[in-house]
């Protein structure tokens, strides 16, 4: 199940992975990382140096551009699955490169997401559940409501800046931090966090992403000038953005099975704004499959919609829901 769920973090590939590179439109992928890239030196460079000076009103033109944050992240998700481009080089420099630009080291994100693939359903995996024997209703909707609303994207974006200025010896403790939970789960998350940290190359790696980032940001604030407050704000949106999206496809359904998620309801064009990441109980399915070949592996497939976007992302301020309640759940 683990072949066929998640790939490698060292490069190896399952089985079936070989048959999947085919179906990756690398050009397209590559036009789209590109993209990404320019749209984000504009909004934290080019924007402050070249344009606001003249014209102040240029500031309104980030407001598209942080309406594209979670774009920039399905993208980065491509890579975490190797399915951003073939050549396994290519994928991890692009997805290095992207996350950058999003503001977290990408091995630890990517870490953080084929762990989702491994133990969806789990508490340390559902911020929409807690314990009842180990937290009170206040505490899980304080705990929650933060996550929800920026914190999600906070904590990613400190942990890079972590990783900048602490000695490597205290990754493992940081990326701990992140893993909260006395669950089964939450155990084999920490022991394999650890176990990714042992690499020297894996800690330089992740040094090298959050350095980047700070210099990005640090230079974006210099550029900005008395507007620096503007940096924050990008910040600020683009964690609400994340944050809110990030439960979506789990809110509310049962938590009994790995693979389960909601497929969401979008118009042809926002499903490709978003890289089709609303099939997200097909990707859960088959990870290996790119964006541009869930489409079709949905109707092949026989599966329905679950709920609209807009449903879906409300009804996620109805708050936490107790293990208990949770596991009696029915997919809605």
């Amino acid at each position: 199940m683990v072949a066929d769920t998640m790939r490698t973090n060292d490069g190896r590939c399952s089985a079936g992975d070989t048959a999947m590179t085919a179906l990756i439109n690398r050009r397209l992928n590559m036009r789209l990382t590109v993209f990404a890239v320019g749209m984000n030196l504009y909004q934290f460079i080019l924007l402050p140096v070249f344009f606001l000076p003249a014209h102040p009103l240029s500031l309104l033109s980030l407001f598209p551009c942080c309406l594209l944050s979670n774009s920039l992240w399905y993208l980065m998700h491509e890579a975490f699955h190797r399915n951003l481009h073939p050549d396994v080089g290519t994928n991890e420099a692009a997805g290095r490169l992207l996350s950058i630009f999003f503001g977290a080291p990408y091995r630890v994100v990517k870490f953080g997401h084929l762990m989702h693939h491994l133990f969806n359903g789990s508490p340390v995996e559902r911020p929409d559940l807690y314990d009842p024997a180990r937290m009170s209703a206040e505490s899980a909707a304080l705990r929650y409501y933060w996550g929800l609303c920026v914190g999600l994207y906070v904590e990613e974006l400190l942990s890079g800046v972590l990783f900048c200025v602490l000695p490597q010896r205290f990754f493992a403790v940081v990326l701990s931090g992140l893993l909260k939970g006395d669950d089964a789960a939450a155990r084999e998350m920490r022991e394999s966090a650890a176990a990714l940290l042992a690499r020297r190359e894996t800690r330089r790696a992740i040094r090298a992403d959050g350095i980047a980032t700070v210099v990005l940001l640090a230079a974006s604030v210099a550029c900005y000038g008395h507007f620096w407050f503007v940096v924050p704000l990008i910040l600020m949106l683009r964690g609400f953005l994340i944050s809110l999206a990030n439960n979506i496809p789990h809110y509310g359904t049962a938590n009994d099975d790995v693979r389960y998620a909601l497929n969401v309801r979008l118009s042809r064009v926002m499903s490709a704004f978003y890289l089709h990441f609303n099939y997200h109980r097909v990707h859960h399915h088959d990870p290996r499959l790119p964006w541009t070949a869930l489409p079709e592996a949905f109707q092949r497939s026989g599966e329905t919609f679950d709920v609209g976007l807009s449903s879906a992302a409300l009804r996620q301020f109805k708050g936490p829901s107790p293990l208990r309640a949770a596991s009696d759940a029915q997919p809605t």
